[in-house]
């Protein structure tokens, strides 16, 4: 029992004021800071990570148009072969 009344003596203040915290009203007023904080800061983050997909989407489009574009130049260059392997093969074949 002394004990028990030796702590509480040490957590008591020292002229008898109360904790200037009734009711948790600091506490709540704390969290309420952080949350907004943690949410802010989240939304950023979002924010970024979908710019840079939209990013990645517009570069992905311009690297998409260049294949095609290839492509056909590829085409183009394969059926020129062609005409030229067939005409140079009428002119061996000429007697």
């Amino acid at each position: 029992m002394a004990d028990q009344q030796l702590i509480d003596a040490a957590l008591r203040p020292a002229d008898g004021a109360r904790f200037a915290n009734p009711n948790g009203k600091a506490t709540w007023w704390i969290i309420g800071v952080l949350s907004t904080i943690l949410l802010s800061a989240g939304t950023a983050w979002l924010h970024a990570v979908q710019t840079g997909e939209d990013a990645l989407q517009s570069l992905q489009r311009n690297q998409a148009e260049r294949i095609a574009v290839l492509e056909h130049e590829i085409s183009e260059v394969h059926d020129r072969l062609q005409r030229i392997e067939q005409k140079l093969d009428r002119v061996l074949n000429r007697p």
